[in-house]
């Protein structure tokens, strides 16, 4: 993880405009996910890697209610503007113990943190 946050601090007013610019992934999941789940009502969903909340756009009104975890502090205010009924948690996935459960857990541009077994 430090190795990622250095990366991350230094290119962070850029990281929107280099990851996704070029491409129109952004759009072509959110087709899916609308296309496959976008009838369904959630009692309970999770966002892990919520980022900018692309993602948790598609789920939120669908959902009872909703959690985005989310590791970088940098995307903590945008995110409580845009769910403010959510629970946002600004930690590792790794840090949290989950008492509840959920229907509905997405995890989206997150997988790379996960260490190789």
């Amino acid at each position: 993880m430090a190795d990622y946050k250095k990366s991350y601090d230094t290119y962070k007013d850029k990281i929107e405009d280099l990851l996704y610019s070029k491409t129109d992934e952004k759009k072509i999941v959110t087709n899916i996910l609308v296309n496959r789940y976008g009838k369904n009502r959630f009692e309970n969903f999770l966002d892990v890697g919520a980022g900018t909340g692309t993602i948790a756009k598609i789920f939120y009104d669908k959902s009872d209610k909703a959690t985005l975890v989310e590791i970088l502090p940098e995307y903590k205010k945008s995110l409580y503007e845009q769910f403010p009924e959510a629970t946002i948690i600004i930690d590792s996935i790794f840090n949290i113990d989950f008492k509840e459960k959920f229907d509905m857990v997405l995890l989206n541009q997150c997988l790379y943190y996960f260490k190789k077994a």
